[in-house]
């Protein structure tokens, strides 16, 4: 209820901002709703944009159930796509049955191994995991300008004019599930995702084991929870969800016709955040957010098409709107994260 009343909210200031602005509020909205939800092609469109926006922020749920705050996402989904793109194009003379779980693996691995790294200096050196997940986050991005670089790039691909890597195999391209949209076979993964992390994070052992160290690290080790292997575990879980959120995002958009390129993330990594605050946690939450911020971002683009709307205010409005609906939940994130760092703060597994 509290959400849904911010959201109103949020649709009221954004209402004003564009009739102070000399824009009409209601053309603005209309335009927005006909974009995103007018249409079965605009609902195919918000689901596949909404498919790596899912993932990563199961993943950056994962790490906070751990009491961790993942900011990598970016880099993580960056060297996922990076990886998916080497693998597709190496092994590309494979049937699609092998080759399809193979690039998929690749990113994953990748991810998995990048957020690992930042779950290693938590452990092993109490690294706060803000402060590497960031600085690794530019490490990704530039490591990736670097290898597709059109001068020395090693995985540039000589038949472009442009930084972009050599495209994967058309077996790896996943099939396209509505014409001339985004939504591509990987949504339905992702969506098998969302049960699969609640049960995970609610029936399994190392789910049992990642609650309790976020709940109350002092608590876990007394229990003989091995704290370190834990936030190693739920770093690298995290990881691999956004590895493979970018893996699915090269193999699936056909704008990208396979091949890596340097903006290719566009901040979906830092949307996965977003999305785990404005859903508070939840798994299922964090699918019915995806949907919405896919909407959001798709009813921008037709606002400025549709009403004339300028794109910066269209940004502006879409902002004002996330933030209205991320703030109930991003204060009981904020209450929550504190009093489990607190040894008297013991709340039921």
């Amino acid at each position: 209820m509290r959400v849904l009343l911010a959201a109103i909210i949020g649709l009221a200031l954004g209402a004003v901002l564009i009739a102070v602005t000399g824009y009409s509020p209601t053309e603005a909205y209309t335009a927005m709703f006909h974009e995103s939800l007018g249409s079965v092609e605009g609902v195919a469109g918000v689901l596949g944009t909404a498919t790596p926006l899912l993932l990563v922020a199961l993943g950056f749920v994962v790490a906070y159930r751990a009491g961790l705050f993942n900011i990598g996402g970016e880099g993580q989904f960056v060297l996922g796509a990076l990886a998916a793109a080497f693998v597709g194009h190496a092994l590309r003379s494979l049937p699609a049955v092998a080759l399809i779980p193979l690039t998929l693996a690749g990113g994953i691995l990748a991810g998995a191994g990048w957020a690992a790294l930042s779950g290693w200096m938590k452990a092993a050196r109490n690294v706060h995991e803000v402060v590497s997940t960031i600085m690794l986050n530019y490490v990704a991005l530039h490591l990736s300008t670097y290898l597709v670089n059109v001068q020395y790039g090693p995985m540039h691909d000589p038949a472009s004019t442009s930084p972009q890597s050599m495209p994967i195999g058309a077996h790896a391209m996943l099939p396209t599930l509505f014409p001339r949209t985004d939504l591509h076979a990987g949504f339905l993964l992702a969506l098998a995702m969302v049960p699969l992390m609640a049960w995970f994070m609610r029936k399994s052992v190392m789910g049992f084991e990642i609650r309790a160290v976020g709940k109350n690290p002092l608590a876990a080790r007394t229990y003989g929870i091995p704290e370190k292997r834990v936030i190693l575990r739920a770093m690298a879980i995290s990881g691999a969800l956004a590895g493979l959120a970018g893996a699915m995002e090269l193999m699936g958009v056909s704008a990208y016709a396979g091949a890596f390129k340097p903006d290719f993330s566009a901040g979906r990594g830092f949307d996965g955040i977003t999305i785990a605050l404005m859903a508070g946690g939840a798994p299922l939450g964090v699918l019915i957010a995806s949907i919405f911020l896919g909407a959001l971002r798709l009813g921008a683009t037709g606002m400025q098409s549709l009403s004339n709307v300028p794109s910066d205010l269209a940004l502006v409005v879409q902002g004002i709107l996330i933030l209205a609906v991320s703030t109930p939940t991003l204060s009981d994130f904020v209450a929550k994260f504190r009093r489990a760092r607190k040894p008297e703060a013991v709340e039921p597994l």
